[in-house]
């Protein structure tokens, strides 16, 4: 859902999705905070700067339905614990 400047998204819970993906964390498994970017590889350098573990490093993957879209995605840990994503599109 979108007004345009906003987006919220809904998903299952998908308790298998870290090992299917060989990711160290799982965002579906309790939900995460998406943040965009014009540039992920900066925006995770300043998560990491400001002690963020930063547990999937930035890359390509597509996403989002049919036609595929490609994103460029990084994840890291916020101070709480929680997850984060940050979310680059139009990559190509």
């Amino acid at each position: 859902m979108t007004d345009g400047a906003v987006e919220f998204h809904l998903a299952r819970k998908d308790v298998d999705l870290g090992f299917r993906m060989k990711h160290m964390i799982n965002p579906l498994e309790r939900g995460h905070f998406c943040f965009r970017t014009d540039d992920v590889d900066a925006a995770t350098e300043r998560a990491r700067a400001a002690g963020a573990e930063v547990t999937v490093e930035p890359k390509d993957i597509a996403v989002f339905g049919e036609p595929k879209i490609p994103v460029r995605l990084a994840f890291f840990k916020g101070p709480d614990g929680e997850i984060c994503e940050l979310m680059q599109q139009d990559v190509l």
